[in-house]
């Protein structure tokens, strides 16, 4: 099984040329990249005035990054489209964005990029569920064409939302029988299930459904993952094991083991470089790898 992680806060705070040795240093095997063109946010792009860039310029800009990946015998084994809301889904900028990341992950050599699903205002719990399922179902079809066209899946990740408290609750797909549902409407040959094990132990409290479980819900359909701890109050993204008790780790390992996953072990902690300084990011992807790697022996065993 092929080890990976997360690199934004590591390629954006170093630079692409110094990230990937960085990474490569590591240990890592693969990398997951993220396509969406430096935003994070819908409400970012809006202020930047950005429109996405044509299939030339697309091709040439990550053309070049896969060079530097392979120089650093790098495997992009997945990658992640930019962030949206509900206002964005509606928006031709934001559209373009997607397609411009499905382009970006064939140029990259990827199979797969997540595109996360459209949460509807009040969508808490199983507020507006059906709603928000057609919703989406619409949002997810418009891309077809081009996952066809460049050979790359759609992963439909597990999410959360706040309550008028400011409270972590379920929201859209916080239930695996959901992603697993838009799969089989959607078709398995353009999409695919991403597993966010931090979203997932957040939002137990709501669905009654352990990381565990919901990860033995998506099976074969689980084809990546993001993994990583949270403390079940805030979206931590740190490495596993370091709130201890707090998410069961033998029971998700025995849970991947259950069905036979076989993918990359990827790790989205980029948060946790956050505790070193600048100079000491290269021991933070160390520590990353010898995670990533524990788990994957671990799975695989």
């Amino acid at each position: 099984m092929l080890t990976s992680s997360s690199s934004g806060r590591l390629l954006r705070s170093v630079g692409l040329e110094e990230g990937f040795r960085i990474f490569a240093q590591s240990g890592l095997d693969a990398m997951d990249y993220p396509v969406d063109d430096g935003f994070t946010s819908f409400e970012q792009l809006a202020k930047a005035n950005v429109y996405g860039l044509d299939e030339d310029q697309i091709k040439a800009k990550y053309g070049a990054i896969k060079e530097i990946a392979d120089k650093n015998h790098i495997l992009i084994g997945q990658t992640h489209a930019a962030f949206g809301n509900y206002a964005a889904s509606n928006n031709e900028v934001f559209t373009k964005l997607i397609i411009n990341a499905i382009i970006a992950t064939n140029v990259l050599g990827s199979k797969v990029t997540v595109v996360h699903p459209v949460k509807l205002p009040g969508r808490i719990c199983n507020e507006r569920r059906d709603e928000a399922f057609e919703y989406n179902l619409a949002f997810y079809r418009q891309f077809i064409p081009y996952c066809e066209k460049y050979g790359v899946k759609i992963a439909i990740e597990n999410m959360w939302e706040r309550d008028e408290n400011l409270v972590i609750r379920a929201s859209e797909c916080s239930d695996a029988h959901d992603i697993v549902r838009y799969i089989k409407e959607l078709g398995s040959d353009n999409f695919c299930a991403c597993a966010d094990l931090g979203h997932f132990a957040l939002t137990e409290k709501d669905t009654g459904i352990s990381v565990a479980d919901n990860l033995r819900i998506l099976g074969d359909h689980m084809e990546v993952i993001h993994l990583h701890e949270v403390d079940l109050v805030t979206d931590t993204h740190v490495i596993p094991y370091t709130f201890q008790g707090v998410m069961d780790w033998e029971d998700i390992i025995q849970a991947f083991k259950d069905v036979k996953y076989d993918r990359i072990m990827n790790l989205e902690v980029m948060p946790y470089l956050k505790y070193f300084p600048l100079d000491l990011y290269p021991e933070g992807m160390r520590r990353i790898s010898v995670m990533s790697h524990y788990l994957a022996k671990r799975v695989s065993d």
